[in-house]
């Protein structure tokens, strides 16, 4: 009832809220509350004077019990009265957070700045309490410049779920400030917004720049006051933001401090005049701060308004739910239930008074603060009166203009309170006269209330046994390489790490395990692997020899001889050791090699539209997604013998998981290894037959399908029987899960195929976005296949939950409706015989269908080469099915051949992302059919970053991959630029004069070709070179200008028009536009140097011999030019060139340098070039090499390319860097290409084609052996 009448309570439209909190700010440091001429604090004094202020706002004495009783809506007294520390403090698990609750009814939800409700364990930082980003410091006080500790032992910086390895160095409210506002600048302001905005300033140590002090300010509060002021300006650039984006008007902006200022304790600099005392004490000066609330959310008639109303923090917990719709409570679990008032009639101008009328400060305070020394005592406020007690040394007063005090600031002679004291606080804020005398009976009163809220108190405490799983502060620290994290594991991974072996021979089967929660690993002893095994239920044997150096803990990632593997475990609390030998059951013996573990996992990938993946190191953790993430709700579970079910995909009805065991992953193919119920093994495999064979074979390339097999043996040595169900939902067929769905059955005499997809078959209705809103998704099976049962347009759950109890399926629905209208599916299940020995198979399809348009080229539509050849999806299913096993043995083979000569040209760990990245790039591709020059013409999609199509500087980097297997394919992908360029979209038309001197940029916005040149991406010197290297390279391997005939013309005009704007390439735009421009970039201009040498090139190739050589001389007299000048004169390490021809000491990835060497054009000078790639080995971090000097990041794409000009050993380097990257990024997301090199975190592009790159090895050992 309490939960309905909220949301009935809720307005119309849930504003947009903002909470900020002060550290340490002082009642007498801000203008607003009495007037201090000394405060710089514009801002704050305007939102109060134009808003609502709070008179009497209270919060704890100190900083984690304010915030936790914000965070949950509960009196300090009621989840935690102590900063986190040895034996509890923070916020108990079981309490909802207020961003889990505003999460709950569609908030983004964001916290910058200090958390300090607990760090020991990874549950407990902001990103795990229901924050959806965070960027902050975890602990209660920090240098503000260096983010160390107080102690200097290590930096206490972190975002999400991992240290903010990168970010550290910065004035702490500066950093905080910029993440801030560009939060809210790149928020949706359809969709309502948290900030939880937790400022530093002005806590204790005291820093502040220079330029904010004013020195007619007595020194001893000088730069306090300057931070204050710093607060300040950030609280309006907050504002700022908000009204840039149209988010202020539906703002709810409320200020409070966490606690009074800490007068007399850190010093003099702070002053809560004319309250009496300050931080640590329940005095008016420690428990009452200054706050206001303003925004357009805020009714008209408050504005310009004071409240005397008492608030406490925890109130804003329930005025919030009141407002965004949720309900307050947790509904009991074991904690108490939400304290807080809801306030907001009374800040809206409905009612005069606040409901609150007592406010506990604090009751039984921890005797670890006596320990320590700090000043204790209890207080409570009853109406207008408020009790105190205990020894409150520093409780005395200030003046307006301190050090001038009625004591001398820091020095006591206040006797405290020991045995209580009673006060009017209306009539006496500042309280100075004790009424206990007389009024017995109200201090009476007041102190028998404090005796019974004694036995209220509630203080979060750590789990029992918690220490057992726990390292120290200094091993969490050195695990992070010097920063501050979390130290104890509670929802845990065990991790086992082969031993090295290297070192003790006979350690060759032992492992070491930990605990491991994403964040640390908690070694807990040694065992054998030979011993492990799926049913293995007791403790195995440890390992006697002494531990020796181990590798680095990885995950399975394939089932191979010498694997790593892992199970996994969650308990609250955590298990001893013990219990935590007894969960290996789920491991199987392998033995061990390091894997990768893929970022994401690919499953389906056909085309940019049909391009499936597993987030996930577990298929049943989760729905597949597209790659950008849109879930996708495909169901995968298995029965052995009528045994409950087991999933092994997506979120399932089952109570228990197959035990997977392994993925792996291969150029076309994806496997997972799994056991079912202990009785048989099942392997899943998703292959795409997209294998450029030397001579594509585009018909089996371009089938819209991909294979899902079943592999099944018995693991117990008897026969069982399986049932093997899998769905899909309609969602991949929609961008919006409201389109309504249609379904049918399609077959023919070989095999049929189910079928779901938009009801509105509109071509491109979803142009512009990553979506499709028309095809069909299909589930293809054979029609021979016994044991075969399929049901389509029932509800998901209740086709699931008929599976998963041994139910009949729901039969077939007739209604079309919503996808979203209980999701509809697509389901089918097999049934198999499988026998004692031996293995049994099952085969089946899961593809797309666009329909007959799969690209449009300036009014023409392009039908897929699929169509081409098949004419429609049911016989090339017919097709795919019968040459399913040459397609597949024709696979294997090519996904052999890819790894070994990966593997030989540079390790297995570069085969291994080869493997990983081929389907990425493959999936980015389209093979169309083009019937008015009856050939296939190639389409590819800059997916993720613009959505473009057929990008000429995506085309760039991706094409070391195609050239190495087919330039006869990158020929084709070639063909709808060049015709564009060359004025030939005339006949397909719509005719689009392309009149510019240089090249293109890209062609539409995907699937839609129409793009004026004056709408284009200006990159004049960039695509020109590009498409000059590109089709030099295409003719050196062909050996052949025929098809150029139609496109000379354009291409002499863009030879002459290279010299013109070189060798200085001004302020042009290149393909790292993300960093902003880069004027006279010394990159940039090689490419165009090497252009017109490729250029050179081709005009030989026609037989023009002078044209070649004028264009080669021009080519080489820049290049001198460009050594001259590119060249760091001022470099003290190391000979290199830099980013710009006009700054010194700085340098930038020379990858363009890659096709002079691969040309032999000679324009680099060797001995250059050799200590530039040994200049990038000394500034590699430990994801490997920056882009430039500006910025940590890189994109591998390029860096791949500067290794594969390297030594072989630099390339090894750079290679595994690159490795370690994509096994430790804790974004999964398939392949990034724009990665930081300090942590392993992406910085946002992903799923890109432009990782073909990494093939960059490949051609250049191909150029080596004389084969360009």
């Amino acid at each position: 009832m309490a939960s309905a009448l909220l949301l009935c309570m809720a307005a119309a439209v849930q504003p947009h809220i903002v909470v900020v909190l002060g550290d340490d700010v002082g009642y007498y440091n801000m203008g607003f509350t009495e007037g201090n001429v000394e405060a710089v604090t514009p801002n704050m004094d305007a939102l109060a004077k134009g808003g609502v202020e709070l008179r009497r706002h209270y919060v704890y004495k100190f900083c984690s019990p304010t915030r936790s009783g914000l965070m949950t809506g509960r009196l300090p007294i009621h989840v935690n009265q102590e900063n986190p520390g040895t034996d509890g403090g923070g916020v108990d698990l079981r309490m909802a957070m207020m961003p889990e609750k505003l999460k709950e009814v569609g908030y983004s939800t964001h916290h910058v700045g200090k958390w300090h409700l607990g760090e020991t364990f990874l549950e407990n930082v902001p990103a795990m309490r229901g924050f959806d980003t965070s960027l902050g410091y975890l602990a209660g006080s920090e240098d503000h410049y260096t983010q160390r500790l107080d102690d200097n032992s290590a930096v206490d910086l972190w975002e999400a779920t991992s240290p903010a390895y990168t970010k550290n160095g910065t004035y702490g409210a500066f950093l905080y400030t910029s993440t801030m506002v560009d939060l809210i600048r790149t928020h949706d302001p359809s969709t309502p917004f948290f900030l939880y905005a937790a400022f530093q300033n002005t806590h204790f140590p005291y820093e502040a720049p220079e330029q904010y002090l004013n020195n007619s300010i007595p020194e001893e509060r000088r730069v306090y006051q300057a931070m204050a002021r710093i607060l300040d300006e950030s609280i309006g650039n907050l504002t700022v933001a908000l009204k840039a984006n149209n988010m202020w008007d539906n703002t709810l902006f409320v200020y409070s401090a966490d606690n009074g200022g800490a007068s007399g304790i850190e010093g003099c600099a702070s002053n809560n005049y004319p309250l009496r005392g300050g931080k640590h004490l329940d005095y008016e000066g420690g428990v009452r701060v200054g706050a206001f609330v303003n925004g357009g959310y805020l009714p008209e008639k408050v504005r310009g308004t004071r409240l005397e109303g008492y608030i406490h923090v925890a109130d804003w917990y329930t005025t919030f739910a009141r407002l965004a719709g949720y309900s307050p409570s947790d509904g009991g679990k074991g904690v108490p239930d939400v304290d807080g008032l809801d306030v907001w009639p009374m800040i809206s101008g409905e009612n005069l008074t606040s409901p609150r009328v007592e406010i506990p400060l604090s009751v039984a305070p921890p005797s670890r603060w006596r320990e320590e020394g700090f000043p204790t005592g209890q207080g409570l406020i009853q109406g207008r009166y408020k009790i105190v007690t205990g020894n409150l040394d520093d409780g005395f007063w200030m003046s307006p203009q301190y050090p001038n005090a009625t004591t001398q600031c820091g020095q006591t002679k206040n006797p405290g309170c020991p045995d209580g004291c009673l006060f009017d606080i209306l009539a006496d804020p500042s309280e100075y006269t004790d009424l206990k005398s007389t009024l017995p009976s109200v201090f009476a009163d007041l102190k028998n209330r404090l005796q019974q809220l004694f036995s209220e108190v509630f203080q979060t405490a750590w789990p029992p046994n918690y220490t057992q799983n726990c390292i120290s502060e200094a091993e969490a620290v050195n695990q992070h390489r010097g920063f501050s994290a979390p130290r104890c594991v509670l929802n845990a991974t065990i991790k086992l790490t082969r031993l090295n072996k290297g070192i003790f021979p006979s350690l060759l089967n032992c492992y070491e395990i930990s605990l491991y929660d994403g964040s640390l690993a908690l070694p807990l002893g040694r065992v054998r692997a030979d011993r492990l095994s799926p049913n293995h239920r007791l403790p195995a044997p440890l390992c006697t020899p002494p531990s020796p150096n181990r590798i680095r803990p990885i995950i399975l990632r394939t089932f191979e001889k010498d694997s790593s593997f892992q199970a996994r475990v969650s308990a609250h609390p955590p298990p001893p050791r013990t219990a935590v030998l007894n969960m290996l059951s789920t491991i199987i013996a392998a033995a061990a090699v390091a894997a990768l573990r893929p970022p994401s996992v690919p499953l389906v990938v056909q085309d940019p539209y049909t391009s499936f993946w597993s987030p996930f190191d577990f298929g049943y953790d989760g729905f597949p997604v597209r790659w950008d993430g849109y879930v996708v709700g495909w169901n995968g579970v298995a029965k052995v013998d009528g045994d409950a079910c087991r999933g092994w995909l997506g979120q399932t009805q089952c109570s228990q998981n197959a035990d997977q065991v392994g993925i792996k992953v291969t150029a076309t193919k994806t496997t997972y290894q799994m056991y079912i119920s202990g009785k048989v093994m099942l392997n899943v495999t998703f292959r795409t037959p997209s294998a450029i064979e030397a001579t594509p074979d585009y018909t089996m390339m371009t089938l819209p399908m991909s294979y899902m097999d079943f592999e099944v043996a018995s693991f117990d040595g008897a026969a069982h029987n399986i049932t093997i169900y899998f769905d899909v939902t309609g969602e991949a067929t929609v961008s919006n899960r409201g389109n309504k769905v249609a379904w049918s059955r399609q077959a023919s005499t070989n095999n049929t195929y189910l079928s779901i997809g938009n009801v509105d078959q509109t071509f491109a209705s979803a142009q512009g976005s990553d979506d499709i809103n028309w095809g069909h998704l299909n589930i293809g099976y054979s029609n021979a296949d016994t044991g075969v049962f399929t049901t389509i347009g029932a509800n998901a759950l209740d086709v699931r939950n008929a599976f998963a109890e041994g139910q009949p399926l729901p039969g077939d629905s007739s209604n079309q409706r919503a996808c979203s209208d209980g999701w509809p599916v697509l389901a089918i299940t097999h049934t198999l015989a499988v026998p004692a020995t031996g293995t049994v198979t099952r085969r089946m399809t899961i593809g797309y269908d666009q329909g007959d348009t799969y690209m449009q080229y300036f009014g023409s539509s392009l039908s897929a080469y699929w169509q081409h050849i098949h004419g429609n999806y049911i016989t090339a299913l017919d097709y795919a099915t019968a040459n399913s096993d040459d397609i597949n043995k024709r696979c294997d083979a090519f996904d052999a051949k890819l790894t070994s000569d990966l593997t030989a040209a540079g390790s297995a760990k570069y085969a291994e992302m080869g493997a990983l990245i081929y389907r990425q790039v493959t999936g980015a591709m389209v093979t169309t059919w083009n019937s008015y020059t009856s050939e296939a013409w190639v389409f590819m999609k800059e997916i993720s970053s613009d959505g473009d199509v057929s990008t000429v500087d995506v085309i760039y980097p991706a094409a070391p991959m195609i050239f190495y297997y087919s330039p006869e394919m990158f020929r084709k992908l070639l063909l709808p630029v060049l015709v564009y360029a060359s004025n030939g979209t005339a006949p397909y038309g719509n005719y689009v004069p392309y009149n510019l001197p240089w090249a293109p940029h890209h062609l539409g916005h995907w699937p839609v070709c129409d793009l004026p040149p004056n709408k284009q991406e200006q990159m004049p010197v960039e695509e020109t070179g590009n498409l000059m290297i590109l089709i030099n390279y295409i003719v050196q391997q062909q050996n052949d200008t025929k098809w150029l005939a139609p496109f000379w013309d354009v291409i002499e005009m863009w030879g002459k028009y290279l010299p013109t704007a070189l060798p200085d390439p001004g302020n042009q735009m290149c393909t790292d536009d993300f960093e902003g421009p880069s004027p006279h970039n010394v990159n940039l201009a090689i490419k165009g140097i090497v252009g017109i040498a490729a250029y050179s090139d081709l005009l030989k190739a026609k037989g023009d011999s002078n044209g070649a050589a004028q264009a080669m001389a021009i080519a080489k007299q820049y290049a001198q030019v460009w050594v001259a000048n590119g060249t760091d004169s001022v470099t003290t390490d190391g000979v290199h060139t830099k980013l710009q021809y006009d700054l010194e000491n700085t340098w930038s990835q020379k990858y363009n340098a890659l096709w002079d060497q691969i040309f032999g054009f000679g324009l680099v000078p060797s001995d250059l070039l050799s200590s530039e790639l040994k200049f990038y080995l000394t500034q590699m971090n430990s994801y490997g090499v920056p882009l430039d000097d500006r910025a940590t990041f890189t994109k591998l794409d390029w860096s791949m390319w500067i290794a594969a000009m390297a030594p072989q050993e630099q390339f090894i380097a750079i290679s595994d860097a690159i490795y370690q990257w994509a096994n430790d990024t804790p974004d999964r997301v398939p392949f990034s290409d724009w990665t930081e090199t300090t942590n392993a975190q992406h910085k946002g592009f992903q799923a890109r084609p432009v990782m073909g790159g990494f093939w960059a090895k490949m051609i250049m050992e191909k150029a080596k052996a004389g084969r360009v």
